[in-house]
């Protein structure tokens, strides 16, 4: 959620206009920490979150921000929209379904 704060923070104050990516946000010095958004999970990448850039008038609940990963993590993955909300997404299919078209309703049980 920091990272998206972060994010919107330099939106604000670039007429909208959202970083073209998370290491441009991070040199402008908008992130807490002097260096790059590591994840605790990925702490060999040097960026170890996925961005996705979006447009000034972008849905609400399009993703925006997610934990980047190689296989599906049995805890997860944790995304945030472009309207801040964050969330922990325990299936991989819903998943790529919210990537494709937003923020979607989770799956019924059964």
């Amino acid at each position: 959620h920091n990272i998206f704060v972060a994010c919107w923070t330099y939106a604000v104050e670039h007429a909208d206009n959202w970083p073209d990516d998370l290491k441009q946000m991070a040199e402008a010095g908008y992130c807490l920490e002097k260096s790059l958004p590591r994840n605790p999970t990925r702490p060999e990448l040097e960026i170890g979150y996925a961005y996705r850039k979006p447009a000034k008038d972008a849905d609400p609940g399009r993703i925006v921000i997610y934990e980047k990963h190689d296989e599906w993590p049995a805890s997860g993955v944790v995304v945030c929209f472009r309207d801040g909300a964050v969330l922990t997404v325990h299936s991989e299919e819903h998943f790529k379904e919210m990537l494709k078209n937003g923020r979607c309703p989770a799956p019924s049980p059964g």
